[in-house]
């Protein structure tokens, strides 16, 4: 005679049934209606915070039941999936970063993916791993947007390790905004001309936006980027990413690398009503001659040219992509001077290319 556990023979008296298993992210998915058209979160935001909610989406709801859906991040992902859907744009990160701060989300992100589908089709297993491998209780988006002959699924998420609130992505002149205190962390704020106030978040501190334009703020604790977002004040936020708006040049040599580059260069100075930069060969040799003897050979290099060393400046990158570099510079507050120099001046620049990706060092020379 088999003999039933105490707890089953009560449950099965009071006509109850043992508790299911939840089902599976894969099971959920072959349960739902891809048919029905995607909804998706608007792309632009007016302020910036964190904030968890409940995805527009039936199905997305579905799929994400359980997660930290972050609304932040699928703002930033719809903006993505939007672009993705027409065979436009890009998750890299320079791609990836205005659309967080379009969508109203400061902090950095730890991973964005994309995905093609078949139309009014399931996500593909891909996804499905991507949903089951994320920490628990991560912040995280997952938007699908229908295109002419597919889905695109876009995923982000990201672990914040601070909490700065509500903050302004568009306001007017002379308002406030605070930072909170952040133990051990600095803070840097670029007015529109490239200026820097610089402090620790020892206390709450308040910062006054007194000038039209786009101010940049940045936080950072030991060489770790906490958090960054531009303020658009007095001003409308940009409808297009920086980097969208030059021609496109195929990348296949150093030669086309550098072409990429100076269109890049020359169209962010024209997105900010400023003058381009004036290619010149002797600070294509300066930036050449750096590449190979260092930063200890800086002022030598200038004088050897026959300038100036205390106008002129020298950045390098090594990454992946000609936009990651120009990304590195144009969102660094302490660049901001020298890119945003309203005189212009003369622009060198030396690119190369390898399996590891590029090497692109740029020498700027500021006008009188």
């Amino acid at each position: 005679m088999i003999r039933l556990p105490a707890a089953l023979i009560t449950m099965l008296a009071l006509g109850c049934q043992p508790k299911q298993a939840p089902m599976t992210f894969a099971e959920r998915a072959a349960t739902l209606d891809y048919a029905v058209v995607p909804t998706l979160p608007a792309p632009s935001a007016q302020s910036y915070m964190s904030a968890r909610g409940t995805p527009l989406d039936p199905v997305i709801a579905a799929l994400t039941d359980g997660k930290n859906y972050n609304l932040n991040l699928a703002a930033a992902a719809a903006s993505l999936a939007l672009d993705l859907s027409e065979n436009q744009g890009s998750v890299d990160r320079w791609s990836l970063r205005e659309a967080l701060w379009q969508g109203g989300y400061m902090y950095p992100a730890l991973e964005a993916r994309s995905w093609h589908g078949v139309q009014a089709g399931p996500p593909g297993p891909d996804v499905i791993n991507w949903l089951e491998s994320l920490p628990e209780d991560a912040p995280m988006a997952l938007v699908r947007s229908r295109g002419e002959k597919s889905d695109v699924w876009v995923a982000i998420w990201g672990q914040p390790q601070i909490d700065l609130g509500i903050q302004p992505r568009v306001t007017s002149v002379g308002n406030r905004f605070r930072l909170p205190e952040v133990a051990g962390a600095t803070y840097q704020l670029a007015d529109p001309a490239g200026e820097v106030t610089e402090g620790a978040l020892s206390k709450p501190t308040d910062l006054v936006l007194s000038t039209t334009g786009e101010w940049l703020a940045y936080v950072h604790k030991d060489g770790e980027e906490l958090a960054r977002f531009p303020i658009y004040v007095g001003i409308e936020s940009p409808g297009t990413k920086l980097l969208d708006n030059a021609d496109a040049i195929d990348v296949v040599d150093a030669a086309s690398a550098g072409r990429r580059a100076r269109a890049l260069l020359t169209e962010i100075r024209k997105m900010y009503y400023l003058a381009p930069w004036s290619d010149d060969p002797l600070m294509d040799a300066a930036a050449r001659a750096w590449t190979s003897e260092g930063p200890q050979r800086s002022v030598q290099i200038i004088q050897g040219v026959g300038y100036d060393p205390r106008k002129a400046v020298i950045w390098e990158c090594r990454d992946t992509t000609v936009e990651n570099c120009i990304d590195t510079w144009v969102w660094d507050p302490t660049r901001r001077a020298d890119l945003l120099d309203p005189n212009g001046g003369l622009l060198g620049l030396h690119v190369e290319l390898s399996v590891q990706g590029i090497r692109m060092t740029a020498a700027l020379l500021r006008g009188e």
